[in-house]
């Protein structure tokens, strides 16, 4: 090309407004392509987030319910074992009700037939028309022990109930996990299985089986049995009202070994009384973890992969995960309720998102989390990425 050609090509502007415009649109589409990849992202973490969040506030619906379920039907075995105690009660009471007259007989002397005759007078009668209303009941319990079986009945139904609270969670979980589109893994510090359990527990030794139970099922009684004290109060030489309260104690520490255990405990009972969970029962027992990943990253989705590399692949930016818990009112400090798994201040057992830090925990633990974390080159041995993901 010669000097003057070029010299006419170099004043020739015609097609330069085409290359601008190439230009413009390859820059307008390069930014287009960010806004489209950027949204992506935060729209599978997003929705990873909200799937983690449901889940783990799903589970700690239910082991909420579950809670309410055992402290409601623990108020029931402590009735049915008080209506059985009173009944087992009425045959020794007029037993000693009867020995208590002979002692005062025997011993006014010469006064003795005036004695009998106050006796057969004034306080006869009422033993007879005690017998008359708890007599019939009093044998019909001491033959076939009903209300002993509703107590064994309502424990049975407590067993099955949180047996099947852990298999209806994990239906939950499948069903938000299809909602959602995401992989749903639920874990829990100290679970013996795959699947969260309510945090109750049979009782363990003397303490647990027994004597709360005792101490419980006498304070029950003395509120049922005071309605018959205030009549048994005329029988005077036959000592009715302690005639009575002394033998429905008794027999009550004998429907106590016939239970023998038949109840559930909340996971922080702990020998004699019920606290408030520690930081530690609360967060292997109390609470439910939910990790999140969207199952497959769609790859057609993602604009101009050459400029911009999928940030979502990068290791662990694709997990989301959240913890809930049970807790009660009585752990805010308004509802002092040191026993709060058997009275009805252990009502209302309710759940909430929480903050935690448990997951370094949990990744030892569950093997299955463990691998969900490796499967996407989450760095679980570094404390400062595990805070990160845990503070969303």
């Amino acid at each position: 090309m010669s000097i003057r050609q070029a010299r006419a090509f170099h004043r020739d502007t015609r097609g330069s407004l085409s290359a601008a415009m190439l230009f413009l649109v390859v820059v307008l589409w390069a930014a287009i392509a960010l806004v489209w990849n950027v949204g992506q992202a935060v729209d599978e973490k997003y929705r990873a987030q909200t799937a983690a969040d449901s889940a783990a506030h799903a589970a700690a619906v239910s082991l909420s319910r579950t809670t309410n379920v055992v402290t409601a039907t623990n108020i029931q075995i402590v009735r049915a074992a008080s209506a059985e105690s009173l009944a087992f009660a009425v045959a020794p009471t007029a037993l000693a009700i009867v020995a208590n007259w002979s002692e005062e007989i025997g011993s006014a002397g010469w006064l003795a037939p005036l004695v009998a005759a106050y006796i057969v007078a004034f306080e006869f009668p009422v033993l007879v028309y005690f017998l008359e209303q708890t007599g019939p009941t009093a044998l019909g319990e001491g033959l076939s022990q009903s209300l002993l079986d509703r107590a064994k009945d309502l424990h049975a139904w407590q067993r099955e109930t949180v047996r099947a609270t852990s298999t209806f969670i994990e239906h939950q979980r499948q069903s938000i996990q299809s909602f959602y589109a995401c992989e749903i893994t639920l874990s829990q510090l100290g679970g013996r299985s795959s699947v969260p359990r309510p945090p109750v527990r049979t009782p363990r030794g003397l303490l647990e089986s027994h004597v709360t139970f005792a101490l419980l099922l006498e304070t029950r009684i003395a509120f049922d049995r005071a309605n018959w004290e205030r009549a048994l109060r005329t029988i005077r030489l036959g000592k009715g009202p302690q005639s009575w309260a002394a033998s429905t104690s008794a027999m009550g520490g004998i429907v106590t070994l016939l239970v023998n255990g038949r109840f559930h405990v909340l996971e922080s009972h702990d020998g004699l009384l019920e606290r408030s969970p520690t930081d530690r029962q609360r967060a292997r027992a109390f609470a439910v973890t939910a990790v999140a990943k969207p199952r497959a990253w769609s790859q057609e989705r993602h604009a101009m992969p050459g400029l911009y590399p999928d940030t979502r692949n990068r290791p662990g930016s694709s997990l989301a995960f959240a913890q809930a818990e049970t807790f009660h009112p009585g752990d805010l400090n308004w509802l002092p309720a040191p026993w709060r798994v058997w009275s009805f201040a252990g009502w209302n057992w309710q759940p909430r998102l929480a903050r935690s830090t448990s997951l370094p925990g949990l990744l030892r633990q569950d093997d299955r989390l463990r691998q969900t974390f490796q499967r996407v080159g989450a760095p679980i041995d570094d404390p400062a990425s595990l805070r990160k993901l845990i503070q969303h």
